[in-house]
């Protein structure tokens, strides 16, 4: 089975600018197909050394190793370190919480807050669906199911 044509042609790279991409990578991701049909991919650091592409396999068989068993054929692609689009920040953030339990560890709190409920020690906060539907906060033991 030969590739598809490529689309976009004005995006193709030269074997050596290929291979001087693959040297200036560290990361990426490399996907595989199961005997199932189902994708598989993960990401993971890389080093290019002699022409090669080197990744770390467990030698236990996984995922990644039963379907590059089953199809060889995978695709891995590579990240480039550059700078971040712009695509504009926020005027502002707002922290939204459905209840607030007091205790803060941190010096942030909500700006919008759907309930303020004091914890007794030893008890949870729980949403619950009533019989009807309707969504209500339970206060209830830890140890509760």
């Amino acid at each position: 089975m030969s590739a598809p044509p490529v689309r976009r042609k004005d995006k193709l790279m030269s074997d050596q600018q290929a291979l001087e991409f693959l040297a200036r990578g560290f990361c990426g991701r490399i996907a595989s197909v199961g005997a199932d049909g189902w994708p598989y991919c993960v990401p993971l650091l890389y080093v290019w050394t002699d022409g090669e592409v080197l990744v770390h396999n467990p030698a236990a068989r996984g995922h990644f190793r039963a379907n590059v068993e089953h199809n060889p054929r995978v695709c891995f692609e590579v990240d480039e370190a550059g700078e971040v689009f712009d695509y504009g920040r926020p005027a502002s953030i707002s922290l939204v919480v459905l209840a607030d339990r007091g205790g803060r560890q941190l010096p942030i709190c909500a700006q919008h807050c759907g309930a303020r409920v004091e914890v007794p020690s030893g008890m949870r906060l729980r949403l619950k669906r009533d019989a009807a539907g309707n969504l209500a906060l339970a206060l209830e033991p830890e140890h509760a199911a």
